[in-house]
């Protein structure tokens, strides 16, 4: 059996053995093309977290979490309690708002929300709000957002809290009240 590996231009030939390594040989060149493109592709994301309690929220008052410590944050884009989008684009964020249990009253309503300040000039406004969670006393309580949005480069993009009761407390650590935002197309 013959494989040839450069016959002449003008060279026509019936010969499988040829035709299967010239096939071959274009599935690599393939592959070689879409392996260096994956190599481009950068990932942008990351997630914060509250490294301490932040304590009394106000009542009836939509109130930023001020997220402080990073889980990861590939390409720096968290700051200031918030995520500057690097570029226009669709993007899963997900929140997590966890009340501290000795701080629920019975019947107690508390919600989260994502909120998106586009070009960051304060004008921001709920992109997605969690449904209204009601509470038993003295029992933890968490409530949670997830989504996929259309953004656009240096929007900003906050973590909201809201309770129908003042000087409640959000639980702090990387289990509890957080923000993760990745970049999906």
């Amino acid at each position: 059996m013959t494989i040839y590996s450069n016959p002449p231009n003008n060279w026509v030939t019936n010969d499988i053995p040829f035709k299967q390594a010239q096939a071959n040989q274009e599935l690599r060149e393939k592959f070689l093309e879409i392996d260096t493109a994956f190599d481009a592709i950068v990932f942008v994301g990351a997630r914060a977290y509250l490294s301490a309690d932040q304590d009394n929220i106000p009542a009836s008052t939509w109130t930023r979490v001020l997220l402080n410590n990073e889980s990861y944050d590939e390409g720096g884009n968290f700051a200031a309690n918030g995520f500057v989008v690097p570029a226009d684009g669709f993007y899963q964020i997900n929140i997590l708002a966890f009340w501290e249990a000795t701080d629920m009253t019975n019947d107690e309503a508390t919600r989260c929300a994502i909120y998106v300040d586009p070009l960051g000039i304060a004008a921001a406004a709920i992109a997605q709000v969690s449904s209204t969670s009601r509470h038993v006393i003295n029992m933890p309580a968490g409530e949670s957002v997830s989504t996929i949005l259309e953004l656009a480069a240096t929007d900003i993009v906050y973590m909201y809290v809201w309770s129908t009761e003042a000087d409640n407390d959000l639980e702090s650590g990387e289990a509890f009240t957080s923000m993760s935002i990745n970049k999906v197309g």
